[in-house]
Formats: structure tokens, C-alpha cells, sequence
């Protein structure tokens, strides 16, 4: 009986010396989609509004916007990944969570929210039609149709652009996202 009380006491031990066990993932969390200047271990501050935080490493996504007009493209704002043990304090500039949560949702979304039903579906027939002129085989899927089936082979989800292309084939997947790159705006 011995053996699992010690095995016990060990893995006590281990959860009280690993740091994932001591952290407080509540007040990490408390600088999402927050302002923040954070200053790293060899003196550089980066200054940036938080979109995610891994609890387990303490590392932040943080994205420095490019404007402040809210995009309908990606639109040159800078993501920035702070690894956990770079981060030497953390401060909050602008506790205004409201101001820029949208945007943060926006740039890590697909982007569907920004398209009306009819510009969706506008997009997912002009996809269709040009893979169909180059010879790919396409067909709707789902009960709303809204995935494209290519080939039986990949899907193209909404808002059908290349990043929303999906295969276990990396060549096919790549040569079908090469058509949607090439594909003309009309």
C-alpha cells in the first residue's frame, strides 16, 4: 500500500513546483481584448492590443492596428506572439474593451459577418462557376449548401477565400487554393 501513497505525495509535489499549477489564468485573461504595454526581459516595450493569452505559457497574441478605420480585408494590422518567459511586466493602456473587440474578432474570424447573405452567396456561385470553367468538379454541401464540395477531394467554406479552402491532400489543396488566388474580382 505504500507504493501508491508515495506516488500520490510525487505527483502533489509536481503539481506544487510546476508553474502551470501556480498561475492564475483568470487574471491573464482579465487583459483580453485590452490595450497593453508590455515590456520584455531585455528592455523592449511592445505596445499592442491583446486578442488571446495561452494560460499555460503565459504567451500573448497582441495585434497593432494599421488604422483605425474597422477593415473589410486584412488590413496590414501587425500580429505580434510574445513567448511567456520574454514578458517582463504588463500594463494596461486603454481598458476600453468595447473600442476594438470587433476588430480583434474580425482579423482572427473568417470574416463572414462582414458580408450580407446575398454577397456570400454571390461569392460561393462566382467560386463554383471558376473552378467549374477550369474543369474541377464542384457541387454544394450542408443543409444550407453553403460548403463548396471540390472533387470530393477538398471544401471551401465561407467566406470562400483561399485560407477557407480544407483537404488532407496538401498538393490538391494547394493547387486549388493557386485558382482561387488567380480567380478574377468581377
Amino acid at each position: 500500500m505504500a507504493a501508491p501513497i508515495n506516488a500520490i505525495r510525487e505527483n502533489k509535489n509536481v503539481i506544487d513546483k510546476h508553474p502551470v499549477f501556480r498561475r492564475d489564468a483568470l487574471k491573464l485573461k482579465d487583459y483580453v481584448y485590452k490595450e497593453v504595454r508590455i515590456t520584455m526581459q531585455d528592455g523592449r516595450e511592445l505596445i499592442g492590443w491583446v486578442y488571446t493569452i495561452d494560460p499555460v505559457s503565459e504567451s500573448f497574441a497582441i495585434i497593432k492596428f494599421a488604422s483605425d478605420a474597422i477593415p473589410k480585408e486584412a488590413d496590414g494590422s501587425e500580429l505580434t506572439l510574445i513567448l511567456g518567459h520574454a514578458v517582463k511586466e504588463i500594463r494596461v493602456t486603454n481598458n476600453d474593451v468595447a473600442s476594438h473587440r470587433s476588430r480583434l474578432d474580425f482579423l482572427f474570424s473568417a470574416g463572414t459577418g462582414m458580408f450580407s447573405k446575398e454577397e456570400m452567396e454571390s461569392r460561393k456561385v462566382r467560386l463554383k462557376e471558376w473552378l467549374e470553367k477550369n474543369r474541377i468538379p464542384v457541387e454544394f454541401l450542408g443543409q444550407d449548401d453553403s460548403v463548396l464540395n471540390v472533387a470530393d477531394a477538398a471544401t471551401i467554406v465561407p467566406p470562400y477565400r483561399v485560407n477557407n479552402c480544407q483537404s488532407t491532400n496538401v498538393i490538391i489543396l494547394g493547387r486549388i487554393q493557386a485558382l482561387i488566388k488567380s480567380m478574377p474580382d468581377s
